[in-house]
């Protein structure tokens, strides 16, 4: 964890945050998160953004991801998780909604940016903070992905480490399209929104 420990001044959190996840997540999926992180960290630095805010977010974005679907909504419902009704029966969103809440109240993130960031990690949304874009983009491209030697996503990486705004619709695309594929061709609602927004 030295590479987290680097990043601001709050090692003893993400120290304590890593060791959460390890006890929580798959291996390929605790792998993720650490992907995530520093993909969303070398986005920030190029951008100008608050560093230890990506850190988080891209660190904690999937802290619920593997926990069980029942699980997921019976927490949501327990601790009035807001859901938006158009996603209500979405469960693979379950996972974004609920991390965000998981992320404050039980790792004691409290950070109203990052927490949006791991909200809207996977599906993006329209107007998006500069934050919340490089959460999302380092969530696609971080190098653990099984896709991430294709040029096209090795070029929205580039990109994204040096300038977000023209990043952000290049990994909107992509993401689009493989939306459209693993649904059958309907697109999240949010991510919908985020398209007619950037493209």
């Amino acid at each position: 964890m030295e590479n987290v420990c680097q990043i601001g001044t709050n090692a003893a959190a993400f120290d304590k945050w890593d060791q959460m996840l390890r006890e929580r997540l798959t291996q390929q999926r605790y792998w993720h998160c650490i992907g995530t992180m520093q993909t969303a960290v070398a986005i920030a630095e190029g951008n100008g953004l608050n560093t230890t805010s990506a850190a988080a977010a891209g660190l904690l974005h999937d802290c619920e991801r593997c926990a069980p679907t029942d699980v997921l909504l019976r927490k949501i419902q327990a601790n009035g998780v807001e859901l938006p009704e158009d996603e209500a029966e979405l469960p693979y969103v379950y996972h974004t909604y609920c991390g965000a809440w998981t992320a404050e109240h039980e790792f004691g993130l409290h950070d109203p940016d990052a927490l949006a960031a791991i909200r809207t990690h996977s599906t993006g949304g329209a107007n998006l903070s500069p934050l919340q874009q490089s959460v999302f983009i380092a969530d696609l491209v971080e190098p653990t992905r099984p896709y991430a030697q294709e040029e096209t996503i090795q070029e929205i990486r580039r990109t994204a480490c040096r300038d977000l705004r023209l990043a952000t619709p290049m990994a909107l695309r992509y993401k689009a399209r493989l939306s459209e594929i693993k649904s059958g061709g309907a697109l999240n609602p949010r991510t919908r929104e985020m398209v007619e927004a950037y493209l």
